[in-house]
């Protein structure tokens, strides 16, 4: 029964796209920059845990080795 709503909801959403070309320009453009951000802060997050269990490692291999 709902089915014929959904579908005017949709056309609607069409019409609004297209009378302002523009808006959908600019969301694909935010889209890009959200996920250059999202894969920068992935690389520092990555990067920075490494750094962790690198320094864990280095001190682990100290106390092992008795200095």
């Amino acid at each position: 029964m709902s089915l014929p709503t959904l579908h005017q909801g949709v056309l609607a959403v069409d019409a609004v796209s297209e009378a302002f070309p523009e808006t959908h320009n600019e969301k694909a453009a935010e889209r890009g920059a959200d996920a250059a951000l999202t894969a920068r802060a992935v690389v520092v997050v990555t990067l920075l845990g490494a750094g962790f269990w690198y320094m864990l490692w280095k001190i682990a291999l100290y106390f092992i080795a008795g200095h």
